[in-house]
């Protein structure tokens, strides 16, 4: 089963993986999977202890996952995503076709890509605007009533207090500490995986919303936050047999070298920990990394980037950094092709049937904390962007 889980943020909040650099804290944009796992399990533990029915159901049997919340629910924006940088009103450009078509044309023919490094929007006196492109950066995007991608990112601002000596009982010399925090009255959205036990016992748990302390700060009155949990349909496979053929049509429409190919993307909405067969740390997704029946899919090309996956062990008495983890960031996307070699319908239902399940179950490794959450054959990359 899919649930939404909505936590909204009753106080500021500052979210943070590491250590304060100096005397001043940065926070994270969105609130992590494994965020909100560890402020329910350490709740629940206050109400009972770790052999209760309850515990074990969220928190021991893999029967609930936590994704990542973000503000609305929007999505990272893709590593292939390019906008004008000195006006961000101008046109999008999405590059992922225009890399993948590159693989599949013969040396002579393929696409130019000097073209990319300028924005090529109208400008003043019927002129281009010749600003560079470049990518967005680690934030959000939504599409709004004008069906257009824009950004979306929560609103900060910046606190800062002192430090009081107990013996004191004033202020200490040099002992100034600022902070980054999400405002508060913010809403923050996203999908949690549950078994039909998981999903009613987390029901029962947060009812019409619960009252959960996250982040740094609770001494200061900072993290409160209410979260509550609703029903989601999830997508289903018939959806994800229209977005594939859709994603296609759109493809061979931009390259007609992709006709004849059975295409489809992979998006990472969070970040994804995949292991090789000595247990190394993968820094792209592979065809056979989201389903070993995928394995004849070529990845064409991708934009991706490391990342580690860092944090601390909550509880007063377990302040210790976990261990670093080498990760796939968030905003990272692929796209696989495969040549037509049976009926298409066919294949493409069969395909449709794995990235389903696989899109509800997320991919690779610690899902239960929220990494490996994908989308795939996303519109962005055909709709609303501009092709090149």
């Amino acid at each position: 089963m899919i649930l939404r889980a909505t936590a909204r943020l009753e106080t500021p909040t500052a979210i943070s993986q590491r250590r304060a650099t100096g005397n001043d804290l940065d926070t994270l944009a969105f609130v992590p999977g494994t965020t909100l796992r560890g402020a329910l399990a350490e709740t629940c533990l206050r109400q009972g202890s770790a052999e209760d029915r309850t515990f074990a159901t969220l928190f021991l049997e893999d029967q609930v996952r936590f994704g990542d919340l973000r503000l609305g629910g929007n999505a990272r924006w893709p590593l292939s995503a390019r906008w004008c940088r000195e006006n961000p009103e101008h046109p999008l450009m999405d590059l992922l076709f225009l890399y993948g078509a590159r693989e599949l044309t013969p040396a002579g023919n393929k696409p130019d890509l000097e073209a990319l490094l300028e924005c090529q929007a109208t400008a003043g006196r019927g002129g281009t605007c010749k600003a560079k492109m470049g990518y967005p950066g680690e934030g959000y995007y939504f599409l709004n009533s004008n069906q257009r991608y824009e950004a979306g990112n929560p609103d900060t601002r910046r606190v800062a207090h002192v430090e009081i000596d107990p013996g004191v009982l004033r202020s200490r010399n040099g002992r100034f500490h600022s902070a980054s925090v999400l405002t508060r009255h913010q809403t923050f959205e996203g999908k949690i995986w549950a078994s039909p036990e998981g999903a009613e016992t987390l029901k029962k748990i947060t009812g019409k919303g619960l009252p959960l302390w996250i982040g740094r700060g609770r001494s200061r009155g900072q993290g409160r936050i209410t979260l509550w949990v609703d029903d989601d349909q999830g997508i289903s496979t018939d959806e994800m047999e229209q977005q594939i053929n859709t994603f296609n049509q759109a493809a061979v429409r931009a390259f007609s070298c992709f006709a004849g190919q059975v295409l489809f993307s992979c998006t990472l909405d969070s970040a994804a920990i995949l292991f090789d067969e000595f247990l190394l740390s993968k820094d792209s997704v592979s065809a056979a990394d989201i389903d070993p029946e995928l394995e004849g899919y070529k990845l064409l090309t991708c934009f991706t980037r490391p990342v580690d996956i860092v944090g601390w062990n909550a509880g007063p008495r377990a302040q210790l950094p976990k261990p670093e983890v080498r990760a796939i960031a968030a905003g990272s996307c692929f796209l696989f092709a495969h040549e037509q070699t049976s009926d298409r319908k066919q294949q493409v239902r069969r395909v449709a049937e794995i990235l389903t399940r696989v899109q509800n179950e997320r991919l690779g490794e610690r899902r239960e904390e929220g990494h490996g959450e994908a989308a795939f054959c996303s519109e962005f990359h055909y709709q609303g962007a501009i092709l090149p």
